[in-house]
């Protein structure tokens, strides 16, 4: 975030330089400083590739990260993707868990339809083992204000209470 501030403030300011040093700059001046904002506004969209979590401990943390709580001894299977365009960023997490287990994860969550949950896990980065129209889901939930990273967030969870899946995901932008 700090790297995007400094970004746009770069911006800014050479915009700014650019238009403001009047008369007595040359035009090539003026454009050298136009040419420099062109350079590193794209910057401002900073983009990484998606970032499939492989490592068990680091499939730990991050769902630690998202849920406030360790993974009990229940979760097994854990599968992460996580997304950051500029100043957006999302997260599908796959997993299996016991009743016991999503019962704790939905207290923050409320009903939602199907057409809501499947929306919010959609998009170019979707990971290929997201296929919660694959399973049974009996339970769609959905909450709003998710992250704290983010000033606007939603996550989604969905339940196949047969197989015992879980599908996540959380999409969030400033």
């Amino acid at each position: 975030m700090l790297i995007l501030l400094f970004v746009f403030g770069l911006t800014l300011f050479s915009i700014i330089c650019a238009i403001s040093f009047g008369h007595k700059r040359s035009k090539l001046v003026k454009a050298g400083l136009l040419l420099a904002c062109c350079i590193h506004t794209p910057l401002g969209a900073i983009s990484t590739p998606p970032l499939d979590l492989t490592d068990p401990q680091t499939l730990r943390r991050a769902y630690q990260s998202e849920f406030g709580i360790p993974p009990s001894s229940d979760v097994t299977n854990i599968q992460c993707r996580q997304v950051v365009v500029g100043v957006s960023g999302c997260g599908w997490f796959r997993f299996n868990a016991s009743p016991t287990t999503i019962d704790a994860l939905l207290p923050r969550f409320t009903p939602c339809d199907r057409d809501a949950f499947l929306d919010t896990g959609k998009g170019g980065n979707t990971p290929s083992w997201w296929n919660p129209e694959s399973e049974p889901i009996v339970g769609y939930y959905r909450a709003e204000h998710w992250s704290k990273s983010f000033q606007n967030s939603t996550a989604v969870i969905g339940y196949d209470k047969t197989n015992q899946v879980v599908y996540f995901c959380h999409s969030g932008f400033d």
